[in-house]
């Protein structure tokens, strides 16, 4: 394998993620190395590193202040939520913002209803959906559930099962553990807490 070549579609992967060209790893890799004219793909987890240097390149202080702010309203919503187990995972937990990224809450929990009623009782503005996906060759069915925040950040809570937060799931980025942080550690987080 040609280790330069997948280097390049790597770089032009991460770029089309970058600007939202794409959203998907698969896609951006395939029309990177088609457009490079190379065959090799790289793995996500390269492509994930290249985004990762893209955004702190590009990004600049904007982006670190940008970071820290999305990272308080996440914190303050797994507040709210706090007795459905919220755990904030991608991008604002691991720091490869990029333009349009929102906030990823996954909530562990067996009663959405009470969910419901936090973010109306906050009066917030939601919107639900039933996304299904195949996991192990099964197929799933959850809920996610889109918020506008006041200040005008997105987060996506996904719910899930109140069981799986004791799973050791694998992050389809990186293809290692999935990065999670509970209230505490976000609330540790540089920037986060005055």
């Amino acid at each position: 394998m040609n280790r330069s070549g997948r280097k390049r579609v790597a770089l032009e992967a991460a770029r089309l993620l970058y600007s939202r060209e794409h959203k998907e790893y698969y896609h951006a890799k395939r029309e990177a190395a088609r457009r490079l004219g190379i065959r090799d793909l790289p793995t996500n987890r390269e492509v994930h590193a290249e985004l990762i240097r893209l955004a702190e390149s590009l990004g600049g202080q904007d982006r670190e202040s940008r970071l820290q702010a999305m990272r308080r309203v996440a914190l303050e919503h797994m507040l709210l939520l706090a007795e459905h187990e919220p755990r904030l995972v991608g991008s604002v937990l691991t720091g490869s913002l990029r333009e349009g990224s929102d906030i990823d809450i996954h909530l562990y929990t067996d009663d959405p209803l009470g969910v419901f009623d936090a973010l109306e009782e906050a009066d917030l503005v939601y919107e639900v959906e039933t996304v299904r996906a195949r996991k192990r060759g099964e197929e799933i069915e959850f809920l996610h559930v889109l918020v506008l925040a006041p200040c005008g950040q997105t987060l996506e809570f996904t719910l899930l099962p109140r069981a799986g937060l004791f799973d050791r799931p694998r992050s389809g980025t990186t293809g290692g553990l999935l990065k999670r942080a509970d209230w505490r550690e976000v609330a540790g987080l540089p920037g986060v807490s005055p």
